[in-house]
């Protein structure tokens, strides 16, 4: 039996290549194809909610992927006001109670429908020590007065602007967190791996120990630690940049 040698087809192979370019091309153009339809048919609705918290010694909240907006409540209730964006695929809005954490859960499919999702503003009672959990939701903490707030955070963004708060504690994955204030806070203690850091303090009366440090970033600052200090500025990074300024 004669033995053929292979003989190699360069065209169809070529073929082959542009059957799966052509595909993978057209697939991109249907994708965004839907999400044009998505943004010009999108739409907004707005859901309101109050809870009585005053069984609770502290305010827990949870989202995974909803931004959230923190404000100084008006009375002694939880308000949550969710602004819920639809395009071609609906949002899921859905608000959980267990025991003394809420959880506010937004599911689309943000990859067919741009915009797509859920952004609460929550007022929250005054003096309750506050305790918020994200997943990759970005937070806004505006405002915040005479209270503790400690933020965990995977990979979304921390801001903090107009802060008269106690104490301001943020843990972050790959986060930026910024954190601004109208009052010297007697702790401000951020923790990043990949985020950058940015804090503005007034000057006061408090004296603080200071420890600023990242591994393999940039670090710019004008604290000077005091070893007598009662207060504790504590801004620490593996790879993210930090500034920090002490206004005089």
């Amino acid at each position: 039996m004669a033995i053929r040698d292979f003989e190699y087809e360069p065209v169809g192979m070529v073929r082959g290549v542009l059957r799966i370019v052509a595909s993978a091309a057209a697939a991109f153009a249907l994708v965004g194809l839907l999400s044009l339809a998505s943004l010009l048919i999108r739409s907004e609705r707005v859901a309101v909610n109050e809870l009585d918290v005053s069984d609770s010694s502290q305010v827990a909240i949870r989202s995974t992927n909803s931004d959230l907006k923190i404000i100084e409540g008006k009375s002694d209730r939880l308000v949550i006001r969710a602004k819920v964006t639809d395009g071609l695929d609906s949002t899921d809005y859905e608000l959980h109670r267990v025991d003394n954490e809420v959880e506010i859960v937004g599911r689309c499919l943000r990859w067919l429908s741009p915009g797509c999702g859920v952004k609460a503003t929550i007022a929250v009672p005054k003096d309750y020590p506050l305790l918020i959990a994200t997943g990759s939701a970005d937070v806004r903490a505006e405002g915040l007065a005479d209270r503790v707030v400690t933020i965990g955070t995977g990979s979304g963004d921390v801001d903090g602007v107009k802060l008269r708060v106690q104490e301001f504690s943020v843990d972050s994955d790959r986060g930026n967190v910024t954190a601004k204030f109208a009052k010297a806070p007697y702790a401000l203690k951020v923790t990043t791996k990949d985020g950058d850091i940015g804090a503005t303090i007034p000057k006061g009366k408090i004296r603080y120990l200071v420890n600023v440090d990242s591994k393999t970033g940039k670090v710019k600052s004008n604290l000077v630690d005091q070893k007598n200090g009662r207060g504790i500025i504590r801004l620490l990074s593996d790879s993210g940049e930090i500034s920090v300024t002490q206004g005089r």
